[in-house]
């Protein structure tokens, strides 16, 4: 996986990248619908309140990429908290219409919020430095976490 983005073009490191992004957001969903069997509409959101605290961290604290990372976790960790906690007797339809909700709470914070968030433009966490070295060109993407994907930003 390291040595991958020496041996592929610029289509397939940017499909391996969403490819490795949705592996994360299935790991975690499968947490909460496979071994439990509740369903969860609103993964995706925490999902990204973690890829925007990792992007915030890195771009604007200068928070070192390798300690972002858990502390995006740990963030992500704490929104779902504040939605799951009082969801915690729900299930079934119930559960569903919770997690749904959250996920057009937290939509509307990510477009509302533009001076952390940069709506509905998006942010990105700039290039990873790896031994000093800043990678350029079609690599960035793959060895950093963004949280903007859209062809008007360009980011």
């Amino acid at each position: 996986m390291l040595a991958l983005p020496i041996f592929v073009n610029s289509y397939q490191l940017g499909l391996a990248n969403f490819i490795f992004i949705n592996i994360v957001a299935v790991l975690g969903l499968n947490v909460i619908t496979g071994f439990t069997g509740q369903i969860s509409i609103g993964h995706g959101a925490f999902l990204g309140a973690g890829a925007y605290a990792s992007a915030y961290l890195v771009s604007v604290v200068g928070v070192p990429f390798l300690v972002a990372m858990p502390a995006a976790g740990l963030v992500a960790a704490v929104v779902g908290s504040l939605f799951g906690i009082p969801s915690v007797r729900l299930k079934g339809l119930y559960l569903a219409s919770a997690t749904l909700a959250a996920q057009f709470i937290l939509e509307f914070v990510f477009k509302g919020w533009t001076s952390v968030t940069g709506g509905t433009l998006g942010m990105s966490a700039g290039a990873l430095p790896i031994f000093g070295y800043e990678i350029h060109g079609d690599l960035p993407f793959f060895w950093r976490q963004r949280s903007c994907r859209c062809s008007l930003c360009g980011t």
